[in-house]
């Protein structure tokens, strides 16, 4: 999911202004500038976990407890900043289902229908997105202007 939106194109040209300069102390400090950059959108997905996942189970500690990932992508196509999880059926839960076995059967499965889960995870990074911005923005900004001083 891009968190940039229409600052992918200014991170698209930066990371080939940076290619071509060879600079990859520059290249490593914008990468870890957008991670970092993006940190409180994996705290509020994490929390949104906890608050809108089923409690029963411990679904919601588990889901909160999943690696979430953020990747910079700086391809001409593909440039943004994605956060991915390794959480089970994260797709399933954030359109509001979950799916679990029977208790005291196993081998059967049911797909149970959760109205408060529905866009826990989408949403959250919809909300949050707004609020990263402008910082991602400011990194990229600080990484120009050194290329341009020559840094």
């Amino acid at each position: 999911m891009a968190v940039v939106g229409s600052g992918s194109a200014q991170l698209a040209a930066l990371a080939a202004r940076l290619k071509v300069t060879g600079e990859k102390g520059l290249r490593t400090q914008l990468l870890r500038g957008l991670k970092s950059g993006a940190d409180p959108l994996v705290k509020a997905v994490a929390e949104a976990a906890r608050s809108q996942l089923p409690r029963g189970g411990g679904l919601n500690e588990q889901v909160a407890g999943q690696k979430v990932k953020v990747q910079v992508r700086t391809g001409a196509r593909t440039a943004g900043v994605r956060l991915t999880t390794t959480a089970p059926d994260t797709a399933w839960t954030d359109s509001g289902f979950v799916r679990h076995p029977v208790f005291g059967n196993r081998k059967k499965w049911v797909t149970e229908q959760i109205p408060a889960a529905k866009g826990w995870w989408s949403q959250t990074l919809a909300d949050g997105g707004s609020n990263v911005t402008p910082e991602l923005l400011k990194v990229m900004e600080e990484t120009a202007t050194a290329i341009q001083a020559g840094l």
